[in-house]
């Protein structure tokens, strides 16, 4: 029974000291991502990645996305190119059909959409 407390015990500060939580959801993964919820969640992630960054979206018209970020990249035009690039070719911009091309959403810290 005392290993069993402990073991959780342990558990418990090994999440709160590194700020990790058991959940399925992975913002670098876009192919499990495709309903607005998901948006936040990504934007949160994206939200504390260093500069030079951008983030970028396709949102159909049944809700359904798709995106791509980039940061840390020389200058803030390149990381623009290329967090359009990931958007646009993303697994779930094809796996969900979503047709048009991807916009900006945010450029540094700025909400641009």
């Amino acid at each position: 029974m005392k290993n069993i407390i402990f073991g959780s015990m342990v558990s418990t500060i090994l999440i709160s000291l590194t700020g990790c939580s058991i959940s399925s959801f992975n913002p670098f993964d876009d192919s499990k991502s495709s309903g607005i919820a998901d948006l936040d969640k990504i934007y949160n992630e994206y939200k504390t990645f260093r500069p030079n960054k951008a983030m970028a979206v396709i949102i159909s018209a049944d809700k359904r996305f798709a995106s791509g970020y980039s940061f840390e990249f020389t200058s803030q035009d390149k990381a623009n190119t290329e967090a359009l690039k990931r958007c646009n070719t993303s697994n779930t911009k094809s796996k969900n059909k979503i047709s048009g091309e991807c916009k900006l959403y945010a450029i540094g810290d700025k909400i641009v959409y």
